[in-house]
Parts: C-alpha cells; structure tokens; sequence
C-alpha cells in the first residue's frame, strides 16, 4: 500500500530527477508498477526519455551557438557521449560538421625528409633511433624509408654482412666460419656458416686456430 508520504516522494523524485522506476522502486521499497503507475498519473514519460528530451535539446542549442563545431566539441562541452550527440544531430536534421584533419605525424618538410635519408644512410640504426636523432616522430622515418625503398635497420645490417662475408669468402675461400667472424667483428661464426650457405658459398666448419695469423678487421 502506497502512502501519501511515499507518494509525495515519488512524485518530487519523479519531478526533479531522471531517475529510472526501477531504481525510485529500490529506494522507497515498492514495487517498479507502482512507482510506474503514479508516474503515469502525472503524465510523465520515463525518466530515460526524459533525459533524452533534455539532453537533446541541449544539443540543438549547442549547435545552433557554434554551428561551425563538430560532434566531438559538442560532447566534451555538454560532457555527453559522442555516438549520443551524433544520434541527437541526425534526429534534429542538423547538418554535420566534418571534424577537421589532424596532421599526419608522417607528413615533414622537404629539408627533413633529406635528413632522414642521410641518417638511415649512415648506419643501420632503427626507425626509433633515427627518429630521435633527427626530432621527428618514428612515423615519419617509417614513411621516409619505405618511400624511398631502403630495408629496415636490422635488414640493412644483414645485408651489409652478408656482403663483407661474400667478399672475404672470395678473397679466402679457405678461412674457416670462426675467422672470417673474427675478420668482420660483430658476428658470430654460426651466423656466418648460416651466411654462406644462403649465398651458396663453401662452408668450413673447423674451429679457428688462435696462433694463426689474426685476419684484419679492416675489411
């Protein structure tokens, strides 16, 4: 049985908030058809349709003082969802105002751009490495270089290896896999054997003996 108390409650709540049935049902411990029916009564649709009427309009006014402002702008004005504010334009029949285009991080200048090039030239540092080195975003480097058609750093160095590999092999056919690593620097004899098989060189397994003659690193 509802009171006069309760009943006045529900009706101030009902008046003020937007509050779902449910939820007024919960706090004042009745039944959700009873809090339905005294809202029928006083001919109000439910709380969510409400808050949908109310934010909607706010929306209309919104875009009517900044027409020139997208969705985005709108919601974080009113601090309401962007899919909201999109459904409230299109049911208002506002036109949509296209959100300006950010920069692409991988847009540079001319003069950068050369600077990127010269610095992947120089070494076989990764994008990151570059990227800081020149003052850019990584994204830029990444668009630079495949722009330009240069491999990756760690692909550049492999690349560069297998040519110092291919042309001590040449010059050594009999230098074992250990030596011609030692001759290099920086690489290990298996990396070397793996080098030789893939460019269909001769492979000398044996181990590398130290009181022979050191093979220059100058290569």
């Amino acid at each position: 049985m509802l009171s006069a108390e309760q009943r006045e409650r529900v009706e101030r709540t009902l008046q003020e908030t937007f509050k779902r049935d449910l939820e007024i049902a919960d706090d004042e411990g009745l039944a959700m058809e009873t809090v339905r029916a005294v809202r029928v009564a006083m001919g109000l649709a439910s709380g969510q349709a409400r808050e949908a009427e109310v934010r909607r309009k706010r929306v209309g006014e919104t875009f009517a003082e900044h027409p020139d402002w997208h969705d985005q702008q709108v919601a974080d004005h009113l601090d309401v969802p962007i899919h909201r504010v999109r459904a409230d334009r299109t049911a208002l029949g506002i036109e949509n105002t296209p959100r300006p285009k950010r920069p692409s991080r991988a847009d540079v200048s001319p003069e950068v751009r050369e600077q990127i090039i010269d610095a992947l030239a120089s070494g076989f540092d990764s994008d990151p490495k570059v990227a800081d080195a020149v003052g850019v975003h990584r994204a830029a480097v990444y668009a630079v270089r495949r722009k330009a058609g240069i491999p990756a750093g760690p692909q550049r160095r492999e690349e560069d290896s297998k040519r110092r590999v291919a042309k001590i092999v040449a010059e050594h056919p009999d230098w074992t896999n250990e030596r011609v690593a030692v001759a290099i620097g920086g690489i290990s004899r298996n990396t070397v054997g793996e080098y030789r098989r893939r460019l269909g060189l001769p492979v000398i397994e044996a181990g590398y003996h130290r009181d022979e003659e050191q093979a220059s690193a100058a290569v």
